[in-house]
């Protein structure tokens, strides 16, 4: 599952992951792409929501997006790139409070690599070149110039219920993945 933010994210963003898929199908049972329009949900927590915790909630929604199209395809867990620390979301005190918005497991394989682990990971297994291609990515678009290293979770349940029709506007970006096989 990829998150781009077009019109505020180029066609790129998404052709660039298109690209790691193939070469990660290489190394596994053929996946499907999942490619996931978040940007009316940015622009609902940019009008709504405190600026400092944007990407958090960004991610929170994110994890139930993805859960729902987990679940959908009878899968048991998530698995992302982060590494602990790498930038303001992935803190203990954020990943946890957005692990809180789902209740699927979520393995992260890298949490613990640096920087230069995860590089020489990516260049055994032929994705540097495409990892390196640089484009916006989801998480940049209305990104917040301070942002904080750690929500608490109820901090973070405050300020989504500031969101008029919350789950609306996520069941409608659910209603139109689109799916490439």
């Amino acid at each position: 599952i990829t998150f781009h933010s077009a019109p505020y994210t180029p066609p790129e963003t998404v052709d660039k992951v298109r690209g790691l898929v193939k070469t990660l199908n290489s190394f596994q049972r053929k996946g499907r792409l999942f490619i996931v329009n978040l940007a009316e949900f940015q622009k609902a927590v940019r009008d709504n929501c405190a600026e400092r915790m944007r990407t958090v909630l960004y991610r929170r929604a994110m994890f139930r997006i993805a859960e729902q199209v987990a679940l959908r395809e009878d899968c048991k867990a998530l698995v992302t790139g982060e590494a602990l620390g790498q930038v303001a979301s992935q803190t203990v005190a954020n990943m946890d409070t957005i692990n809180r918005a789902i209740n699927l497991l979520v393995l992260r394989p890298l949490v613990g690599a640096d920087k230069l682990e995860a590089i020489a990971i990516a260049e055994k297994i032929g994705t540097m070149k495409q990892s390196s291609v640089q484009v916006p990515d989801s998480c940049t678009v209305f990104a917040p110039s301070n942002p904080t290293t750690g929500v608490p979770e109820d901090l973070a349940l405050h300020e989504e219920a500031k969101i008029p029709d919350y789950a609306g506007i996520l069941q409608k970006i659910i209603n139109d993945i689109e799916i490439e096989a």
